[in-house]
């Protein structure tokens, strides 16, 4: 468990991110199972390093389910599962924390979804406010020419 993907992906969090994780798997958009909530608490005791002696499936089952006996192959496959919901969710939160900082790719997925949803007034209006893109520090440099390709085919 400890060399998982999710667990990986967890270690290179810091504290903010981790926090902000957090909100992001309570959000009820992003959540479909309770116990993914759970999950992520039990797991989040072991942050940052992963590395107790107590950090195993045994430990998390007993946390997500007291009371419950834990089987090998039916409890080991659950957590299993959950940590591969909770890590399909944790790459979406670096697509949503990646979105959010490229104002570019931000100003195209709107600008399609309008046009995609016939709202040309809104459209317009969008695309006059970002029709003037014109990145000075970054002429020349293929950020520049990539931006302004998602900009002028929107």
């Amino acid at each position: 468990m400890q060399k998982s993907k999710l667990i990986k992906f967890l270690m290179t969090l810091t504290k903010s991110e981790l926090a902000e994780f957090e909100k992001f798997v309570q959000s009820p958009y992003f959540r479909q199972d309770r116990n993914l909530t759970d999950f992520f608490n039990a797991l989040k005791s072991f942050y940052p390093e992963f590395n107790s002696d107590e950090f195993n499936e045994i430990t998390i089952f007993e946390n997500l389910f007291p009371g419950n006996k834990f089987e090998t192959n039916s409890s080991v496959n659950l957590i299993h599962k959950l940590s591969s919901e909770l890590y399909k969710i944790g790459k979406e939160f670096l697509i949503i924390k990646g979105l959010q900082q490229d104002e570019v790719r931000k100003k195209y997925y709107l600008l399609n979804n309008l046009r995609e949803k016939k709202l040309f007034k809104e459209f317009e209006s969008e695309y006059k406010s970002i029709n003037n893109f014109d990145d000075q520090k970054n002429k020349g440099y293929a950020d520049y020419f990539i931006n302004k390709y998602f900009i002028m085919h929107s």
